[in-house]
């Protein structure tokens, strides 16, 4: 963290786990290195009480198009209900 922020000249406040891998120590170890949040590849988008070290994140790119993005976080998809494949359900009313 601090080699970053010495080489950029700004703060360094967030941590993207390599290859999105973590678990309670690495939230730990981030912790007390000073970032103020974690962003993990677990599929999903994240909202405001989620832990901060335990964020999701959800990709453009090689799972999609950029118009396809926008719908996985305009709300019509579920995302809290994604599977371990980052597949999202349709929201529909009654269920």
């Amino acid at each position: 963290k601090e080699q970053i922020e010495l080489a950029v000249g700004q703060p360094c406040r967030g941590v993207a786990y390599p290859y999105g891998t973590w678990n309670q120590a690495v939230v730990e170890a981030a912790c007390r290195a000073g970032y103020e949040v974690g962003v993990t590849t677990d599929p999903g988008l994240s909202v405001t009480n989620d832990n901060p070290w335990r964020l999701h994140r959800d990709t453009v790119g090689h799972r999609g198009s950029w118009a396809l993005f926008c719908i996985r976080v305009s709300g019509l998809l579920e995302p809290r209900h994604a599977d371990s494949r980052g597949s999202y359900s349709l929201v529909t009313d009654g269920a």
